[in-house]
């Protein structure tokens, strides 16, 4: 059976998804990989309210990981 396709096998198929879906899909399996081997904390990524970010009064702001972040998606 047929399926139409050129070849390449899963390399060629992850390179030829558009560099947004590439990036998410990476990071996804690349976090959830280092998450699951004890490497991090899912408490030290996991920004589920504001204040995670801004952080509170005596904290300090945690702004500059989604700024960095930004940066580094458009470097790539």
């Amino acid at each position: 059976m047929d399926f139409g396709g050129g070849g390449g096998g899963p390399e060629q198929w992850f390179y030829n998804l558009p560099s947004v879906t590439r990036i998410w899909l990476g990071s996804t399996v690349i976090i959830t990989a280092l998450v699951n081997l004890d490497f991090i904390k899912w408490n030290d990524i996991d920004f589920t309210s504001f204040d995670d970010i801004i952080g509170h009064p005596a904290k300090r702001v945690e702004a500059w990981r989604y700024v960095y972040f930004c940066i580094l998606c458009t470097t790539l």
